[in-house]
């Protein structure tokens, strides 16, 4: 009979639904793999396997291929996968602010001197600028899955902006070309610039609301059902909760490892019981009594 082991795995670096179906799609394709499906909510990976067939390290080089990782050979993998958040949310918060610095002057040469040629220079400073500076991940990302065959909100941001630059970069260089044929050389680097300005804003607030806290591990359990933003279904009762988001919320993808984790401790059973019970947007808890003392 052979062995078959069920394990929960961190994954990096996900940023849409497109990322972790991607993941799924890797890891269901390695032989050994009896099961593999990711939880986006939480950034996880519940994967069932052969280890006689297959081990973790070689499941992580195959999504680090894809363009992800998993953490796994750490004592603590949540605590790695919450670090990673950190880094990831810092990283965003430095590129949204420094390409709407560029974006808004951008901006205004665009509407305010579009018939200026001296401003055409200026903008296309300002907007490559932006694309290699605080954009660049768009790029890279959309020609890592290019070469894969599989395309994502990264690919639409980079072919969208890439096309709108060249043509202004065109038109700028060789205006005579339109003005031949009796048309207006026009540029458009206000629009990949501003565009990725939004996008990298938008992927800010995301993340935001997203990423729980720093110090869930002080939260108790009852205030974690009773505050949190996701839905928590108890299947002892039919009573679904519609929390409230935590004030000082700052990592919600983390808090569903994290529940896992104190539910796990609570109970006295593995991790991986209580992640299969999970969902991509809500996690079905064990009725646990509430102790002396919460709110």
């Amino acid at each position: 009979m052979k062995k078959i082991e069920t394990k929960v795995i961190p994954v990096l670096d996900m940023s849409c639904v497109v990322c972790a179906n991607s993941v799924e799609k890797t890891v269901r394709g390695l032989s050994g793999v009896e099961q593999a499906t990711v939880n986006f909510a939480a950034n996880t990976l519940s994967v069932t396997y052969c280890p006689d067939k297959i081990t973790l390290q070689a499941m992580q080089k195959a999504v680090q291929t894809a363009g992800f990782d998993l953490v796994i050979e750490e004592e603590d993998p949540v605590a790695i996968q919450e670090e990673k958040a950190r880094e990831r949310y810092q990283r965003l918060k430095r590129n949204t602010i420094g390409a709407w610095l560029l974006a808004i002057p951008l901006a205004v040469l665009g509407m305010a001197f579009m018939n200026a040629s001296w401003a055409n220079w200026i903008m296309m400073g300002l907007a490559f600028a932006i694309m290699l500076l605080f954009g660049r991940s768009f790029y890279t990302n959309g020609f890592r899955n290019a070469l894969t065959g599989k395309a994502n909100m990264d690919t639409l941001v980079a072919l969208s902006t890439s096309i709108a630059f060249l043509f202004s970069l065109f038109n700028t260089l060789f205006p005579e070309f339109w003005l031949a044929r009796g048309l207006e050389p026009h540029v458009y680097y206000e629009a990949s610039g501003v565009i990725i300005a939004f996008i990298l804003l938008g992927k800010l607030l995301e993340e935001r609301a997203k990423n729980l806290w720093e110090a869930i591990p002080n939260i108790p359990l009852e205030r974690i059902l009773v505050e949190t933003d996701a839905p928590f279904i108890l299947p002892y009762c039919k009573d679904v909760i519609q929390p409230k988001l935590l004030r000082r919320a700052r990592n919600t993808s983390l808090i569903l490892p994290a529940v896992i984790k104190k539910i796990a401790e609570l109970k006295g059973i593995s991790a991986d019981e209580v992640e299969r019970s999970t969902t991509e947007n809500t996690i079905r808890l064990f009725r646990l009594p509430i102790s002396e003392g919460a709110q």
